[in-house]
Order: structure tokens, then C-alpha cells, then sequence
């Protein structure tokens, strides 16, 4: 065996090394995989970072796909589905793969890439590339790409889950790769899974066969986005989703869509295996529905000990009527299901069901889940619960008389991580942690002091939180929201409280730093060694940016990082010189202190952080290069951190101005400003969006200071002015044109 490996990689080098030119290929060439290769867990293609020239039909119109990107010009960023010209452009294995249309090697979606339609036959020549083990081609240039003819759109192949994923959605690569890219069709599936994310707005299902073969059913097409969701494509048919999220128990006599992969298994990495996306909403036939679920709420969100809570929810079936409604509610967290006090939900009009939960003390938790049965008894619970966890989702909410804390925000009580008080107006005090200043992370988080777990929350919205230094405490109001995992508190009211404490970060051991990381979500952490020791880059660049540390030199059990992108879907320091590849000097924002690559050889004393969770991952994204302690390099110091204004006995977020009031001007403009301050002192400007991240700073000794601020994206922003003690001048909304 091993020699055959062996051979096999001397003629997989040749067809390396061929892979450098731009060859005239087959999609079939590009995509086929040897079965022993795929028998060793992998499943590259031959051409794996090469330039080939091709053939190929479209599968799926360009208008339909849905991918928001931060780091894509207009934020969306397209894909396409292509099969081989032979079998009439109908497909077949190793006959489909994806085209993203973004130009390789720029952040450009490719022009006019919203008339390319199902059908239509295409020469192309693309850069072979791969994401999670999918193969991506990416035309090489803004006329890489011709249509030549059209014809028929190619129709579904059936395929078997089971060719797919197993039981526990691990791909089968023997049999599932050659699927990638193709249009098929999966038959007699039920929904056993319906994962809510993105603050709601977005929903993936997990369906199994018969066999109890498991695949993900994606949303990478409109046809599966909520009516919540306002659409990226700026092509869309339309400017928002229409997809209703199905409940669990759903029998579809078909699903339809493109095999995209997510690797997972044997390869090492936790995607979602093969997944399938439907393009249209004729990829659906639903067979049998049991009740759905929609519009769940509670009147109170935050109860005090004195008030009953009264729980609502829409109930409807969609092959026959709802015959009996309940809900269950339990005192204690540590009863099973099969312990909660059954409440009767009553029909109060039309599909409205609601039901009371009496008053209960001071500090309870109450746990509550909603049952339905339909006139073929067939039964559905919300929330859902994927077959796979050992512990049922639920509902909670926490009773305080003193108002809600972080913890419980945070904390959940079942399988899921998505918070209970999503969509809620909730007022939450801690201590700030993280500041949207310069020389720091540039996003506000604030933390729960003497909490040790679900203690800290991301904080954005209102530009009242630019005032806010580290140490000061805050209670803030907002709205809770979820983004693709990440609960964060989208800040309509600041106000200080006057106390000032700097808070220790937990102390974490970044190779083994426990089974449960959405414990530290937004909470500052400190990487160390246990009992000493030092601290390892064991993984320069694990992808997007991310290196690995751990306590082990060369171990693979290893905690991400994250530092200088800073973009709509990462939110990382601009103020920390470790990154991955130079790269990020100026793109995903503009690094602001001297750059230092990772490599392995380098090691720290420990690394501090906040923990945040994006892309089925958790990242440490340290505030400045004061937290990497003991740095085997040298790096810039991280300057002047601001401290709360102590004399001035203001709890609210106020400005000071001075008796000399600077104005900005032109405004709007088209990113060439004037800032003028009529007095010799030294002033800082500093520059927002208005989520609150710091996108700008300049310290001028000029009385009339003119910037060129044209690199900055169109849109509002908050400018602020301060003293060299860090008063606020001035605060003023700017429009860059």
C-alpha cells in the first residue's frame, strides 16, 4: 500500500507541475480524483492552484446565488455551477464544479456576471482553486469568460444520501466527490434538524433518508432565504427571501440543488460534509408536514417575581389542521422534559395559541418548550432539536428584580448557543473591557464582573460607545441579535456609572482550553501555559488570516488568533502587527502599526484576547501588541490606551467642548476634508462608522488640518475630535461621497 502511495505521488507531481501552464481541459479532468486517493482522504484536484482554459454549461443563473462577503466589492460575491460539455451538458461524476465569479486575485465581482444563465455554454479560463475541500474555479481576468451557445439547463441527477454523508454527516469521499459541483436530486428525506442563524434571518435543515444518512440542506441560493433576509445579489429577482422554514418532521418527496462540499472526517476539519443547496422553489415537494411554529414571544421579556408571563406563538399545519397545542415549563434546570409542568396553549384567534407561566421568584430560571399536534397525529416541538444532541433545546428567561445580567443573556440551557433573549430590548452593566479607540480592538465589549463564564458581550449600534475607555463601567441598552452565532448587543443607550475597575482576563490553556468555548464568548481570556511555560505559533496560517497557538511546541491541538482584518464579517485589531501574510497590511482595513509574519519559530509568554466566534470557529483577537506578552520579536508598543475623565462627575456619555469650537467641512464630501480647530494645541481625529468601528486616526499640531480621506467607503461616519487628554472636542456625523 505504501508503494502504491508512493507511485501515486510521483504522477501526481507530474500532474503538478504540469498544472503551472494554462491547460486546455475537461471539467471532468479538473475534477476527477483517483479512488486511492480518495480512499487517503484526499480529494484535491490535479490541478490544485493552476490556470486552465475549458468548456463547460451553467447549471444555475448567477442572479440567484446569495453570498454576502465583507471583502468583495458591493458585498456580495457570486458563484455559478458549471458541467462538462460531454452527456449533452446534463453532468454526471466528476462532471460539476463551482465558479466563483470574483477576478482571482482581486476583491471584483466579475462584470455583467448577473446575465450568465442556466444553459448557457461558456469558454473560460480560471485559476483552480479550493474552500473546505470544494473545488473553486476564479476567472482569471474581466474577459476570462465567453458565451458561445445556449442550450437545454442541465436537469437533476438522483443521488443516493447515503453516496453523500453517513449517520453522522461525515463525508463519504469514495463515493460523494464525485457528486461536487452537480445538480442532483435527493428523494424520501425527512427534516430532523432546522438550524436558525445570522440573527434569524437565515436557516439551514438537516434532512436523513431512510437509512438514517444525514445531509445539510444550505442556503448559498435565494430559494432558501427567510422573508427577514433583504437580499446581496444586486441582481436578484427579489429583494428579499420567501423560503418558510419547514418544522422538524417535514417529509420531502424530493429536495434539489447543487452539491457543494464542507469537509469534515478522515480530512480533519468540521464542515458539514456534502451539502446540498436548492436554486429555485421548485427544488422542494414536501410530502407530509406536521405543525409549524412561527411568531413565538413572550409579553414580558425581563419578569420581576410579581409578573406572570404570557407565551404566544402562530401555529398552522400545511396538509391539515392543528388539533392540540401545549406548553411545558420547568423551575429547575436540572429536570428532564419528561418533569415539566404541561400547560394548555388556548386558541385565541385564528392561528394565534397562547399560555401563562405563573410568577416565580427572584433569580429562577424558567426552561419552556411549545408541543403541537396536527389531525394525522403527527407531532412537532419548538424549539428544534437536532437528532444528533444529547441535551433538548429550550426556551428560558431568567426572573430579576434588579435587572438582567450578561450571564443570562449568554448562558443557554440545551444544545443550542443562540441566546434566549434574541430580538429582546434588554439593559445590561459591565465593566468596559475592549474600546472602539485608537490603539485598541476598535469594537466596544463590556464584561460581567466576578462572572467567570458567559460573562462578556460584544457591544455596537449607538456612537455613544466611541466615548467609552477600558475599566469604566456602563450599563447599556440594546437589542439582542445573533450574527451567525455571535450574540452581540446592538446599543441604542449609553450611561456611565461612575466606577472605574480594570478587570484580570481567565486564564486559558490555548491547547486545551476546554470542551466548552461558548462559555468565553466576548470574554477577555489570558493564553498562558499551565504552571509556566511558554506559548507556541505551532500553525503560521491556517487560512483567512488565523494562526494557531499552543502550550505544546509543534502539538496540533491548538487555539486560533486572529488580528489585522477588520472588514462587515471580521472584527479583528488593526493594532496588532502578528499576521499571516502581508496581505493584510491594507486590505481588510489599514494595519496601523509595523507588520511581523507568523512563523513557528516564534513563541510568547501568553497571549490576552477576546474570544469570538465566526465561521464554525473560535478566535482570540488580542486588543494591541501589548497583549502578546513576552514576544520572541520585537514589536511596536501599543501608545497611549484612553482612562475615563474621573473629575468630571457626569455619568452620562456627554461631550466637552472647548471654548475655541472646531468645525469640519465640507460636508458632505467627496472624502477630502478640512478640519479646523483655531487654537496651538495638539488634537486627535478619529473616525467611525457607525457599528462603532474605528476606521481612521490622525494626531495634528495644525490649526487647519486638510486629509485626504477618499479611501474610506461611501457612507455616514461619526468624526470625533479630542485633547491630548483625550477630552471630546467635537462629534459630528460626516457623509463620504
Amino acid at each position: 500500500m505504501k508503494r502504491l502511495l508512493l507511485i501515486f505521488s510521483i504522477v501526481f507531481g507530474a500532474f503538478a507541475s504540469k498544472a503551472q501552464s494554462v491547460d486546455t481541459v475537461s471539467v471532468y479532468d479538473i475534477q476527477f480524483v483517483p479512488l486511492a486517493t480518495l480512499q487517503a482522504c484526499e480529494d484535491s484536484s490535479f490541478y490544485e492552484g493552476g490556470v486552465v482554459h475549458f468548456e463547460g454549461i451553467i447549471s444555475v443563473d448567477a442572479n440567484l446565488s446569495e453570498v454576502a462577503s465583507g471583502s468583495i466589492t458591493g458585498g456580495n460575491r457570486p458563484f455559478i455551477n458549471v458541467v462538462d460539455t460531454a452527456n449533452g451538458g446534463q453532468g454526471g461524476p466528476f462532471m460539476g464544479v463551482d465558479l466563483m465569479l470574483v477576478i482571482d486575485g482581486t476583491s471584483d465581482p466579475y462584470p455583467g456576471y448577473q446575465n450568465f444563465l442556466a444553459g448557457d455554454r461558456i469558454k473560460a479560463t480560471c485559476r483552480v482553486g479550493s474552500y473546505d475541500g470544494e473545488t473553486q474555479l476564479t476567472p482569471v481576468s474581466s474577459t476570462a469568460i465567453q458565451i458561445i451557445s445556449s442550450q437545454s439547463a442541465p436537469a437533476p441527477i438522483v443521488v443516493n444520501v447515503g453516496d453523500l454523508n453517513d449517520n453522522q454527516r461525515v463525508n463519504q469521499l469514495e463515493t460523494g466527490e464525485q457528486w461536487e459541483g452537480n445538480y442532483v436530486e435527493i428523494q424520501n428525506v425527512t427534516v430532523t434538524a432546522v438550524n436558525f442563524f445570522s440573527g434569524g434571518s437565515r436557516v439551514s435543515l438537516d434532512v436523513t433518508d431512510q437509512n438514517g444518512n444525514v445531509i445539510n440542506v444550505s442556503d448559498r441560493f435565494l430559494a432558501q432565504r427567510l422573508p427577514s433576509h433583504s437580499t446581496v445579489n444586486p441582481g436578484s429577482p427579489a429583494s428579499t427571501g420567501s423560503f418558510v422554514a419547514p418544522p422538524v418532521g417535514t417529509q420531502y418527496n424530493y429536495i434539489r440543488g447543487m452539491i457543494i462540499h464542507s469537509e469534515n472526517g478522515c480530512t480533519g476539519n468540521a464542515g458539514r460534509g456534502y451539502e446540498i443547496n436548492p436554486t429555485v422553489a421548485g427544488d422542494y415537494d414536501i410530502g407530509v408536514a406536521p405543525p409549524n411554529f412561527a411568531n413565538i414571544a413572550r409579553d414580558i421579556a425581563v419578569p420581576t417575581s410579581s409578573d406572570d408571563v404570557v407565551v404566544s406563538a402562530d401555529i398552522t399545519d400545511f396538509d391539515g389542521s392543528v388539533t392540540s397545542a401545549v406548553l411545558k415549563y420547568s423551575t429547575n434546570t436540572t429536570d428532564p422534559v419528561s418533569a415539566f409542568t404541561v400547560v394548555n396553549m388556548t386558541n385565541t384567534t385564528g392561528d394565534s395559541y397562547e399560555a401563562t407561566i405563573p410568577a416565580q421568584a427572584d433569580g429562577t430560571v424558567i426552561r419552556y418548550i411549545l408541543e403541537a399536534t396536527d389531525d394525522a397525529s403527527n407531532t412537532t416541538t419548538f424549539p428544534f432539536t437536532p437528532s444528533s444532541a444529547t441535551i433538548p433545546n429550550v426556551y428560558h428567561y431568567v426572573v430579576r428584580d434588579n435587572g438582567l445580567q450578561i450571564v443570562d443573556v449568554q448562558r443557554t440551557y440545551g444544545s443550542s448557543d443562540l441566546s434566549s433573549f434574541a430580538g429582546e430590548e434588554v439593559t445590561l452593566t459591565g465593566y468596559v473591557t475592549a474600546t472602539a479607540k485608537a490603539n485598541d480592538i476598535g469594537y466596544v465589549y463590556i464584561q460581567q464582573d466576578g462572572a467567570t463564564e458567559y460573562a462578556g458581550i460584544i457591544c455596537l449600534g449607538t456612537p455613544d460607545l466611541i466615548a467609552l475607555c477600558r475599566g469604566e463601567e456602563a450599563t447599556i441598552t440594546g437589542f439582542v441579535e445573533e450574527d451567525f452565532g455571535m450574540t452581540r448587543l446592538q446599543a441604542t443607550a449609553v450611561t456611565r456609572t461612575g466606577n472605574y475597575k480594570l478587570l484580570d482576563p481567565i486564564a486559558v490553556d490555548p491547547s486545551n482550553p476546554g470542551s466548552n468555548l461558548e462559555a468565553f464568548e466576548s470574554m477577555l481570556l489570558n493564553a498562558e501555559a499551565p504552571g509556566g511555560g511558554k506559548v507556541y505559533i505551532n500553525e503560521a496560517d491556517m487560512g483567512f488570516g488565523d494562526y494557531g497557538i499552543g502550550s505544546t511546541q509543534g502539538g496540533t491541538s491548538n487555539m486560533r488568533v486572529l488580528s489585522g482584518r477588520q472588514s462587515s464579517s471580521s472584527y479583528s485589531s488593526l493594532y496588532v502587527s502578528l499576521i499571516t501574510d502581508s496581505f493584510y497590511i491594507a486590505n481588510d482595513g489599514q494595519l496601523e502599526v509595523d507588520p511581523v509574519l507568523t512563523n513557528t519559530n516564534q513563541d510568547m509568554d501568553a497571549l490576552i484576547g477576546l474570544m469570538y466566534y465566526s465561521f464554525s470557529n473560535y478566535r482570540l483577537l488580542p486588543r494591541n501588541n501589548d497583549d502578546i506578552v513576552g514576544f520572541s520579536e520585537t514589536l511596536t508598543p501599543a501608545g497611549f490606551i484612553c482612562e475615563p475623565d474621573t473629575t468630571n462627575n457626569n455619568n452620562n456619555v456627554n461631550e466637552f467642548y472647548h471654548l475655541n469650537t472646531p468645525s469640519i467641512y465640507p460636508n458632505p464630501s467627496n472624502g477630502q476634508v478640512t478640519f479646523n480647530y483655531p487654537t496651538d494645541d495638539v488634537y486627535q481625529i478619529d473616525i467611525y462608522d457607525l457599528s462603532g468601528r474605528h476606521v481612521f486616526s490622525r494626531v495634528s499640531m495644525n490649526p487647519i488640518q486638510n486629509l485626504d480621506i477618499s479611501f474610506i467607503e461611501s457612507g455616514v461616519y461619526m468624526v470625533t475630535l479630542r485633547t491630548q487628554d483625550q477630552k471630546v472636542l467635537k462629534t459630528e456625523k460626516i457623509i463620504i461621497e
